[in-house]
């Protein structure tokens, strides 16, 4: 059946050689959407792909700052551009009822709706939704390879639990949210990237280091929010929109997403869309291998009245992960040489491990919009999460090697969010308050944990707010026990073609349910200095765009007490990859990257790199790679009478040396073997630089479709970062996206 979809680009490749040029602002104002223009824009001063103010000129960003709202510096993106007022702050009217404009009613597109949360400096990082477009990605995880300080711990296959780091923040440090809303999974404090539902994101905000902390019910050191797409206006006249969105790869790996919104009635409109992802060979490769996710989504929007909204949203996940842990020590140092590693047939240490995980998670949303000088946005959410762990399930109950574990979460949560803009002060406010319910057969923990927080930030705009200094705190009571925290910024905008940005902060994060276990248990291999992580963090930048040149230069720090490491049990698994102790250090990490954009004729560059140091080094020189390179150069060009837009060139990835680590999948907690350390001088084996080359032909036809073509691999080298998870060899990767029915 999966094969059918490779029909489809046959038909859009015939409507593109035998049908009209299309008139596409004409086509998009008919379906009441925005036009995504291809074509270079005019403007006295260089545009800023990334950043808030240049997206505000060039209509590119889909969601701007909770911090730089003002009467103009609303969403108007995904609207007609007739139907905005003068004024539409208050109201975004509809053009055909302009004159009668008391009894129009419209969503209110402003920062909260659209979810953008961050105090919004122009060095905090943007990932468009254009850029999205034009990126053959295969999970959320890939979408943050736009910003220089991300590494991806790739396991190889997809539906593997990849360890995405953002800052050298990874497992337990990350917080992950849509639409302003965090989602990781309370248990872990970890989320699985591979579940998102990537066709429905407009934009990707990553926020800056020092103020991550602020936005989580955890303190977790960086944050992420994906922002999701409005696709529809809702207007007199009724519309629909949808999507269908296809890939395919080697090893049976597939995934098929389709997206249907409507506009039932004049208040009322709905969105629906349902994934599915499959990487099942057969047999898979490497052994146990398998993976399976179903993804359903449903949102609900009603236009209560001109200044408030209510949405209802449900979100239903389901995934079965085969986690075989990787190809054996053994079997590699029987093969000699790498290249005569045959995957298929490897050995692996699990043959019938696995988990399952089941997501219901419901949110309802009001949002409110007063007054012309304040923004209210209040959710109340619900979610429920089951992970089924399971290995040598059918063994006698004696077993040792058997593992049947049901490990249950529960959150009950409110959400408020209040800006207030009193030019030249501003003030964001954030309160949060959770009850979490946990109930595990792991360490068979049965208990309630309550949060309360509260954050707020202050922000002065001087000289045409060409100069924002900013002061941010948070005060979190979790499980009765308060951890603090505060920081400053500034942000200076030199010229339009020169901004400065730094900021620090310094708080405390309490330690995670499973970690308290081994503290409660003395399962410690040293005891932390105190009862929980005391985390100071640094960034500072400068981005310079000058003639179609985009270039950005970052250096963060990140200071850490009591940073846990889990230990596996016995010689790297003892059967099973379970941590046996934690032990507790100080860490002091430095980033320094950069990244540039860069145009020459139809010829395009882009590159983003990073160098960490690890200043502080109890165990292991390497947590981080020594360096994660990337980059790619394009042919771009518009032809066809403009039909066809073609994105087509080689992109590379360079990862440096890196420590040798394991991962508990039931914990999620990246790990060391016990032997390493034990070994002289706290040092860890290291996994050697490798290097990946692809070849990529990405082309939009018509402004409706878009076809993606990939050459993974080309050097088909044998590539791991996590020992031993190989990624596939030398293949192809195929797909497309169609927006039809509109």
């Amino acid at each position: 059946m999966k094969h059918i979809f490779l029909l489809v680009p046959l038909f859009l490749l015939a409507d593109l050689c035998f049908g009209q040029k299309v008139d596409s602002s004409a086509h998009l104002k008919k379906a009441g959407l925005r036009e995504h223009s291809s074509a270079p824009i005019k403007s006295s001063a260089p545009i800023k792909i990334d950043s808030l103010h240049s997206a505000k000129r060039s209509g590119n960003l889909a969601a701007f700052s909770a911090d730089s709202l003002s009467k103009d510096s609303v969403y108007k993106n995904s609207l007609p551009k007739d139907s905005l007022s003068k004024d539409s702050l208050s109201v975004i009217k509809d053009s055909a009822s302009v004159k009668d404009s008391a009894k129009v009613l419209a969503p209110i597109y402003t920062a909260f709706n659209q979810f953008s949360i961050g105090a919004l400096h122009d060095l905090d990082h943007m990932v468009l939704r254009d850029q999205i477009r034009f990126n053959d990605y295969r999970t959320s995880g890939d979408l943050l390879e736009q910003s220089q300080f991300t590494f991806i711990r790739d396991l190889g296959t997809l539906g593997q639990p990849h360890e995405v780091n953002l800052f050298g923040a990874g497992f337990n440090e990350l917080s992950v949210m849509r639409d302003g809303l965090q989602i990781n999974d309370r248990l872990t404090n970890t989320f699985d990237f591979n579940s998102f539902q990537t066709e429905s994101v407009d934009s990707v905000e990553i926020l800056p280091l020092p103020r991550g902390f602020l936005y989580s019910s955890f303190n977790n050191q960086a944050a992420v929010n994906f922002i999701s797409k409005e696709t529809i206006a809702l207007k007199k006249k009724a519309a629909t929109y949808s999507r269908l969105s296809y890939y395919q790869a080697q090893n049976g790996e597939a995934m098929v997403d389709f997206i249907y919104d409507s506009q039932w009635f004049r208040r009322l409109s709905t969105q629906f869309e349902i994934t599915n992802k499959t990487y099942n060979d057969n047999p898979p490769q490497p052994k146990n291998a398998d993976y399976s996710l179903w993804n359903l989504a449903l949102k609900f929007k009603y236009l209560l009245s001109r200044n408030f909204n209510l949405i209802a949203s449900y979100n239903y996940i389901k995934s079965n992960i085969g986690l075989y842990g990787g190809i054996t020590e053994k079997q590699i140092d029987s093969i000699g040489s790498l290249s005569n590693l045959d995957l298929r047939n490897a050995g692996v240490y699990f043959t019938s491990r696995y988990k399952k995980n089941t997501s219901h998670n419901f949110v309802f949303q009001l949002i409110g919009n007063t007054f012309d000088v304040d923004k209210t946005d209040l959710k109340a959410y619900y979610s429920s999460d089951l992970m089924e762990f399971r290995q040598n399930e059918t063994d006698s109950l004696t077993s040792p090697y058997r593992i049947f574990d049901n490990n249950r979460s529960k959150v009950y949560g409110l959400s408020l969010r209040e800006f207030i803009d009193l030019r030249p002060l501003s003030f964001n406010f954030n309160a949060d308050y959770e009850v979490n319910d946990f109930k595990t057969d792991l360490y068979l923990i049965n208990s309630k944990i309550n949060s309360f927080s509260a954050s707020g930030n202050m922000s002065l705009r001087l000289s045409d707010s060409s100069l924002v200094p900013s002061v941010f705190g948070k005060f979190l009571n979790y499980d009765g026990k308060s951890y603090p925290g505060v920081g400053a910024d500034i942000k200076y905008n030199y010229s339009k073609g020169l901004i400065f940005y730094a900021g620090l902060s310094q708080f405390r994060q309490p330690f995670s349910l499973y970690e308290e276990q081994f503290i409660l248990s003395d399962k410690l291999f040293n005891k932390p200095s105190e009862d929980y992580r005391k985390i100071g963090l640094f960034e500072a930048g400068l981005e310079i765009n000058y003639k179609g040149l985009k270039n950005s230069f970052s250096v963060f720090h990140r200071n850490l007490q009591n940073d846990p490491l889990a230990v596996l049990s016995g010689n790297d698994t003892a059967g099973t990859f379970r941590t046996d102790v934690i032990r507790y250090s100080d860490m002091k990490y430095w980033g320094i990257g950069s990244s540039f954009k860069f145009n020459l004729w139809r010829i395009y560059f882009e590159g983003y790199g990073a160098y960490y140091y690890n200043e502080k080094a109890q165990i292991g020189k390497y947590r981080l790679p020594e360096y994660a390179l990337r980059g790619g150069i394009y042919y771009r060009d518009t032809l066809f009478n403009a039909n066809l837009h073609l994105k087509t060139g080689f992109y590379a990835r360079y990862t440096g040396v890196e420590d040798y680590y394991s991962y508990d999948f039931e914990t999620q907690m990246r790990a060391i073997s016990s032997r390493d350390l034990m070994a002289p001088g706290n040092t860890l084996r290291t996994v050697s630089p490798t290097l990946q080359l692809d070849f990529k032909l990405i082309a939009e036809i018509q402004q409706r479709a878009i076809l993606y073509f990939t050459l993974e691999n080309l050097l088909d080298k044998m590539i791991y970062t996590v020992p031993y998870y190989f990624r596939p060899g030398f293949g192809f990767k195929f797909g497309f996206s169609w927006e039809f029915l509109n």
